[in-house]
């Protein structure tokens, strides 16, 4: 959805797109799953912190499937998951993805983007420490994670550029058109001071 939006700026006046209706939705709700899963694009004591608690929830299920005879899902059996591999494999096909073609659309929202190519070479030094790979199995971890990081590093280069900086005088119509579409602002009164705020 969100590469598609993308795409879409590429023929069109970005800032009539984002003023669709539509658009602002979708871009809402970009934003609800862009927070749901932010985890990786936090600083890395954070990043790692929540990921260990992540998957202690997911061993956790696996552990009761056991109890109960159940098959154990992939992720849950804390026997078989290689905590660092399993981010890697995470940021690689589900995060990665999401906040390259964030940032594309919005370049100044870069700072999460940084934070998850870092997390990203975190995870690869951890799984390097604690696992002892073999000279192969470096090579092909090493090339997935350079891919993840240059597409990253691509999309905070070509993000969408507005026609207008922000130091710009924008067209009148355009500021008529923003102004009617605005809800109105409510006026909330301070009781103990007697000030009215907008």
């Amino acid at each position: 959805m969100i590469y598609q939006m993308h795409l879409d700026t590429r023929w069109q006046d970005p800032v009539s797109l984002f003023r669709a209706k539509d658009t602002k939705t979708k871009v809402m709700n970009v934003f609800l799953h862009v927070a749901d899963i932010s985890n990786p694009t936090r600083p890395w004591t954070i990043c790692r912190e929540w990921a260990f608690r992540c998957l202690q929830e997911f061993f956790a299920q696996g552990d009761r499937e056991k109890q109960l005879g159940l098959p154990v899902q992939i992720l849950n059996d804390r026997a078989t998951v290689n905590k660092a591999v399993s981010q890697i494999n995470f940021i690689e096909f589900m995060i990665a993805p999401l906040e390259a073609a964030k940032v594309k659309l919005f370049p100044s929202l870069c700072e999460p983007t940084t934070f998850l190519k870092c997390n990203l070479e975190e995870w690869y030094r951890l799984w390097t420490e604690e696992d002892a790979p073999t000279d192969e199995e470096l090579d092909k971890m090493k090339s997935r994670v350079a891919r993840a990081s240059d597409m990253l590093t691509q999309a905070m280069e070509g993000g969408i550029h507005f026609p207008y900086a922000a130091n710009a005088s924008v067209p009148e119509a355009d500021m008529q058109q923003e102004r009617s579409t605005r809800p109105p602002k409510i006026r909330l009164s301070n009781r103990r001071s007697g000030h009215t705020t907008a």
